[in-house]
């Protein structure tokens, strides 16, 4: 069994501090010849001395699980309110934007 890097690749940090460690684990065992086993241990090592890189597990792309879907309901709303506000516009007896007012003959 190989024994773990006295250094950890700078690739492989930059990779933990994206939040990628399936990526950094990859590349430390092409870096070093490790089993996936060995590199997992390894990184996983790395990450309790440098708890700094960790990232917890809600997170998607960075932000956190919260930020997507505030930002979700958010676009929900506004879409809603938009079609709203123009129904609303088009109700109030004026013709939409364009559209002349004929007299149909209707009595």
């Amino acid at each position: 069994m190989n024994e773990f890097p006295k250094e950890m690749p700078h690739e492989v940090i930059r990779a933990l501090e994206r939040g990628r460690k399936m990526e950094a684990i990859e590349l430390l065992r092409e870096n070093q010849g490790l089993s996936l086993k060995e590199a997992k241990e390894a990184v996983e090592c790395y990450l309790l001395e440098h708890p700094h890189l960790r990232r917890s597990r809600g997170t998607l792309g960075g932000h956190g699980l919260w930020f997507w879907l505030t930002l979700i309901l958010l676009l929900g709303l506004l879409i809603l309110f938009s079609g709203r506000l123009s129904a609303g516009i088009e109700g109030r007896g004026q013709p939409p934007a364009g559209v002349a007012m004929t007299d149909c003959g209707f009595s």
